[in-house]
């Protein structure tokens, strides 16, 4: 596991190892430039078994209250 900068970020990717998804992190520092706008950072991209890949931004915010995790399931 590489060194995250934000615990959070290294919150989730011990969760993405504990439930198994395969997973890239992506590294900040070898963001793609546009000419003309931005692009929007992402910290993961998860692989699901089935269906889409998934581009994850992790935030530095805490919500309560807002679903439960069990069983590595979100609900």
């Amino acid at each position: 596991m590489d060194q995250r900068h934000h615990h959070y970020e290294a919150a989730f990717e011990s969760w993405l190892r504990a439930t198994r998804l395969p997973y890239v992190m992506v590294d900040e520092k070898r963001r793609s430039l546009v000419a003309d706008g931005s692009l929007k950072s992402l910290d993961f991209i998860v692989s699901p078994p089935q269906g889409e890949r998934l581009l994850i931004d992790i935030k530095g915010t805490t919500v309560s209250g807002v679903g439960t995790l069990h069983d590595g399931q979100m609900e």
